[in-house]
């Protein structure tokens, strides 16, 4: 994957969900078609936009072999037996009989600039609180396990709009660890597609990806 990549931060993890790293790529893949489709990006719009790209992304895996199942806006009983209030997740999947999440995804915008580290570091983190806040609200659903979904768009003023590899990487690593995140994961334009990333005074280049998973909350 030269657009993308997706790394675990937790070994456990990885053996027990190889396939989300599979699924994630996918989702990469979709990124690159749809901005040499549409020239336009994936990741510069909702949040609801952005999750529906991770069930485009399930869909997509039957070319795989692998028959996930996917819905969106996830209906579930709420919390304690006499609920009465439909709660929501962003999104369900099942990757086999014995292995289903229910999914939170959250989406924030950050500046690439070691300035704002302190900031950036604690928006991620207020967004993972509100998504394990919500999911709290939906266990008695029991799924296998749980998911907040971090999705992180970078913006900067540079006016070449260009990050390194390197660059993000470092910065993505010291996010990740600093919170104990289980992965993250990075999808960053290539030269030939950064003219795609403007936007008035400001430049857009990637998306930032961080997962934490919970078998209880």
């Amino acid at each position: 994957m030269k657009s993308g990549r997706f790394e675990w931060l937790e070994s456990n993890r990885a053996k027990t969900f190889g396939d989300f790293k599979r699924l994630i790529n996918e989702m990469f893949v979709y990124y690159d078609e749809f901005i040499q489709s549409e020239k336009d990006l994936p990741y510069w719009s909702t949040e609801m936009s952005t999750v529906g790209h991770l069930a485009v992304a399930v869909g997509r895996m039957k070319r795989h072999r692998k028959n996930y199942l996917a819905v969106l806006e996830y209906n579930t009983k709420g919390e304690g037996k006499k609920a009465k209030r439909i709660s929501r997740a962003d999104i369900w999947i099942k990757f086999s009989k014995k292995q289903d999440i229910l999914i939170e995804a959250k989406q924030e915008w950050i500046a690439f600039d070691e300035t704002y580290y302190k900031e950036s570091k604690r928006k991620i983190q207020k967004k993972r609180d509100e998504a394990f806040g919500q999911l709290k609200k939906m266990r008695d659903d029991n799924p296998s396990y749980y998911m907040a979904l971090i999705f992180v768009g970078v913006w900067m003023k540079d006016p070449k709009g260009r990050i390194s590899k390197a660059g993000l990487e470092k910065k993505i690593k010291k996010l990740a660890s600093e919170l104990r995140f289980d992965f993250w994961a990075y999808y960053l334009l290539g030269a030939d597609k950064i003219k795609y990333a403007e936007w008035e005074k400001y430049h857009y280049p990637g998306v930032m990806i961080f997962g934490e998973i919970r078998e209880e909350i």
